[in-house]
């Protein structure tokens, strides 16, 4: 799979399955990746053995309280492997079953 695509594609199977774990549902595709009446999450993720460097959007961060007032915001870093490289990967495969590990730490 090309890079390009494996990165949208991935970040999605990421975003559920935090979702899932911390029983939050995702807020779509626009917007914090995850939202509940108390708090938002938003999620950025990074392959392991690609640095440790997480870019962030600080307009999340500014807008967030003015679009979701008396809610706690939380960033979730991400890390993950993989069992096989990105260009090994088949377009129809499930990524699920290639992501063999996750880390995640969530910072206020």
């Amino acid at each position: 799979m090309l890079p390009k695509y494996f990165r949208p594609h991935v970040e999605g199977y990421n975003k559920r399955w935090l979702a899932k774990t911390l029983g939050i549902r995702s807020n779509g595709f626009m917007g914090i990746d995850l939202l509940n009446d108390q708090f938002g999450i938003e999620l950025k993720c990074k392959m392991i053995g690609n640095g440790k460097r997480i870019l962030t959007d600080p307009n999340q961060l500014h807008l967030y309280p003015i679009d979701n007032p008396g809610r706690e915001f939380y960033w979730a870093l991400m890390y993950y492997k993989l069992s096989k490289p990105v260009n090994a990967i088949e377009q129809s495969e499930d990524l699920e079953d290639i992501i063999l590990k996750r880390e995640v730490w969530c910072l206020p």
